[in-house]
């Protein structure tokens, strides 16, 4: 696993270096600086791992990313990559040629857990993705001061003018088991979670005037796609299947359990397990011809 973080920030020059900072030493890391803000990573030190900055110069793009990508090869064939570089070719690398093959659409073609950014010199956009299931994690803060995110909440603290005041109200919540009442607050006013199976789009330019990060939901398995294949519209019967049977079954578990027990499943491990299997499943039947076959996923 690596730690990422970006930053936009007209003007400021320590703050990406302050984000960093707060992840603590670690074996290994690198930062990249573009005019108002830039992005950078650290690995954990008992997991050192390859480079999380990707670089598409001729597109003037870059990225960084917490990736493992499900279809290595058929994400290949489909962005058209040669064989040849098949085997050498990190999931990162494909996340920027993925973006410059589908843009904002980029998500849609990734099977496995995610939290990346591209920074988008020539649209002049910053581009942050969590996967459907919400393995990896992505904290983001929008202030006057400018727009920062990180895989953890201390760095998105650590940003320049990211507050560490309470959410008095989240923290009421937690305290009396009454759930968080948003997929995105946390403890801290400033910061926020990027929701599972959501991108995050931002104006970066010279302005001094704050951006305003733009959520789009570009997932939800009662929406699965469908098209005239049988394969597809199979995919997307599976989907829905899985997904009701889920929520049939956490309904029922709920009713049984009494209303504090039911409070509690949101953050039980295993029901976020079986959320993880439903997505898995839906990318499983789009890349398997067995599902054409009118088969369901479990």
């Amino acid at each position: 696993m690596s730690y990422i973080c970006g930053i936009h920030s007209p003007g400021d020059t320590h703050g990406l270096a302050a984000i960093l900072a707060a992840f603590g030493r670690t074996a290994h890391g690198g930062e990249w600086a573009a005019a108002g803000g830039g992005l950078g990573f650290r690995y954990l030190p008992d997991a050192p791992g390859a480079d999380a900055l990707y670089f598409d110069h001729e597109a003037d793009l870059a990225a960084v990313a917490d990736v493992r990508l499900d279809d290595h090869e058929g994400l290949c064939h489909a962005l058209g990559v040669h064989r040849s570089e098949r085997a050498v070719l990190a999931d990162g690398d494909l996340v920027l040629r993925g973006y410059r093959r589908w843009g904002r659409d980029l998500p849609n073609h990734l099977p496995g857990d995610y939290a990346f950014a591209v920074w988008d010199a020539g649209k002049r956009i910053l581009f942050c993705v969590r996967d459907p299931a919400g393995v990896k994690p992505c904290y983001y803060a929008a202030t006057r001061r400018g727009f920062a995110f990180a895989s953890t909440v201390d760095a998105v603290l650590a940003a320049p003018g990211v507050s560490d005041a309470f959410d008095e109200d989240i923290v009421a919540r937690s305290l009396t088991r009454a759930g968080l009442g948003s997929a995105d607050r946390t403890f801290f006013k400033d910061v926020r979670k990027l929701p599972p199976g959501h991108s995050l789009t931002l104006a970066i330019d010279a302005s001094s005037s704050p951006a305003v990060p733009r959520l789009e939901r570009y997932w939800q398995p009662e929406h699965a796609p469908a098209s005239g294949r049988n394969v597809d519209r199979a995919s997307s019967t599976c989907a829905r299947r899985s997904y009701g049977t889920w929520a049939t079954t956490l309904s029922r578990r709920a009713s049984k359990a009494g209303p504090r027990a039911a409070r509690s499943m949101a953050s039980n491990t295993a029901t976020r397990c079986w959320i993880a299997a439903c997505c898995n499943s839906y990318w499983a039947c789009r890349r398997s011809n067995s599902c054409a076959a009118g088969g369901t996923a479990g």
